[in-house]
């Protein structure tokens, strides 16, 4: 029995710790994965969070979105300049 309520009380600390850190995120900055994690290990819901988001975007993996990233960035570094852009805009 002592090693059942050892057990439930690191728990319902966990529990407590993670609920303090979650509430205190920032959702537009900072990353929330390793607290869905925490929480699908608490209750051993045994989600994939990686799967899940590349499911929902529609990818394979989320290394391919890390590598559309990039190709993305890339473009966009080599497209146009702010000068051309205020040229094709007709901005001074």
């Amino acid at each position: 029995m002592q090693q059942s309520e050892t057990i439930i009380e690191s728990l319902k600390m966990q529990i407590y710790d993670l609920s303090k850190s979650i509430s205190s995120l920032d959702i537009y900055t900072d990353e929330v994965t390793p607290y869905l994690k925490q929480v699908s290990e608490i209750f051993n819901m045994d989600i994939n969070f990686d799967k899940e988001w590349a499911e929902f975007l529609g990818v394979e993996s989320v290394e391919e979105i890390q590598d559309n990233l990039e190709k993305f960035k890339e473009n966009i570094e080599t497209r146009i300049t702010d000068d051309e852009l205020n040229e094709l805009l007709c901005v001074e």
